[in-house]
């Protein structure tokens, strides 16, 4: 939680996230929201982008 609190603060704020495993804090953040209501979960994974996003993210 306390990672997916620091990175919603970083993005909000317009500070760099660019550095880290968005993937990685993206499945947190599923995993977390299944936690609470699996259904939510199961929706908000069928809906996000940010994968497609992120395969199209030139590698470095």
């Amino acid at each position: 939680m306390q990672q997916l609190h620091f990175v919603r603060n970083r993005a909000a704020h317009h500070e760099p996230i660019h550095g880290r495993d968005l993937r990685r804090d993206h499945d947190y953040a599923i995993e977390l929201l299944g936690w609470i209501h699996p259904g939510a979960a199961a929706w908000a994974k069928d809906v996000t982008m940010l994968g497609t996003v992120l395969d199209a993210r030139p590698s470095i």
